[in-house]
């Protein structure tokens, strides 16, 4: 090369640093390990699953497990059919569940899948409209439309999960992994049970309170068979829940698209509160932030053309006796108001107009 001219360019050093390729090789064998995962069942929303069974029924119950233990499809159908009208459903509402699996069922599950309903009954309460629980059953939510919880406010956090969930499908697993080794302890334990009797230790089987039974319509009443630790330990329960309630903007945004999109798509939502035992009613819903919610529901379910019935005081007092706990009736309770409710429904024009259709 004589003096002077150019140097030639040097080529490009394409090996990874040592640290760099370290990281590399160390997601990719997190990732190896972590595939098993995706066998575990359970991540699926159980309504998305049982909506593929039931893919063109015309009444469709959403909420969480007040409605699941409450409304009897077969009752709503009869108290229809007294009236002259057909309303083949399903109780598609999961227990533990809030308003943004309530809003992810309605517009993927119902309005986006199969034949949509004609009407939608759906049984919010304000404890599933707490701003502050951004983790629950997220794994139940990879698909949800992201578009919905950012125009709502929903918490970063929250979104950035989902995002996470749908980029590397195993972290959807964890808290079904959480779950099987909770399991697994408990079984451990058990099995140590003599060995701890011999060291003087006791432990009793606790008495199971209820006994579910499931029908074919996805209704789930159950029967008591221990009410009063059952229905003290329900109360002390919504009394810590109560308290941990925190504002509700966001989660009242979600719940607005869904009635819109509902209205939208010409299906009829129907929005019930649903009757409550009347300890529950002297103790949260002459709270502030109670009546505020109900207020609010009310009012965007008359403006987005849905029907809205408060139903909290149905049962006249004392009534405790047709409770489980404060909130969930019990069977003969649950069949009884179902089939009163059908006779209800089919009083109002809306829902005869929708159900004629």
């Amino acid at each position: 090369m004589t003096e002077g001219s150019p140097s030639p360019p040097s080529e490009p050093n394409a090996r990874l640093s040592p640290s760099v390729l370290r990281v590399v090789v160390a997601f990719a064998l997190f990732g190896v390990l972590a595939l098993p995962l995706l066998r575990l069942p359970g991540a699926e929303s159980p309504a998305l699953l049982a909506r593929a069974d039931h893919g063109a029924v015309s009444i469709a119950i959403v909420g969480d497990s007040r409605p699941h233990v409450t409304l009897s499809p077969a009752r709503l159908r009869e108290g229809l059919a007294a009236a002259g009208l057909r309303g083949d459903g399903y109780n598609f509402a999961v227990d533990g569940t809030d308003l943004v699996h309530h809003t992810d069922f309605v517009l993927r599950g119902l309005l986006a899948r199969g034949t949509k309903p004609k009407v939608i009954i759906w049984a919010p309460n304000p404890l599933g409209f707490n701003d502050a629980r951004t983790n629950n059953r997220l794994e139940q939510l990879a698909g949800m439309e992201l578009g919905v919880l950012r125009s709502a406010g929903a918490p970063f956090e929250m979104q950035l999960d989902l995002v996470t969930m749908r980029i590397f499908p195993p972290y959807r697993q964890r808290p079904l992994v959480a779950a099987k080794v909770a399991d697994y302890a408990e079984r451990a334990g058990k099995k140590g049970l003599k060995l701890q009797e011999r060291l003087g230790l006791t432990w009793v089987e606790p008495a199971l309170s209820r006994e579910y039974l499931p029908q074919p319509d996805g209704h789930e009443p159950f029967k008591v068979l221990d009410w009063r630790d059952r229905f003290e330990r329900g109360l002390r329960s919504y009394e810590t829940e109560f308290a941990a309630l925190t504002a509700m903007r966001w989660h009242l945004q979600l719940a607005h698209e869904l009635l819109r999109r509902a209205h939208a798509a010409g299906v009829l939502v129907v929005v019930i509160q649903l009757p409550v035992a009347h300890v529950y009613l002297e103790t949260f819903t002459r709270d502030a932030r109670y009546i505020a919610w109900r207020g609010a529901i009310e009012q965007m379910a008359k403006a987005e053309g849905a029907v809205y019935l408060d139903h909290e005081r149905h049962f006249p007092e004392p009534d405790e006796q047709r409770f489980g706990d404060p909130a969930h009736m019990n069977v003969d309770a649950a069949y009884e108001y179902s089939a009163w409710l059908g006779t209800e429904l089919a009083r109002d024009p809306a829902v005869r107009a929708a159900l004629s259709l």
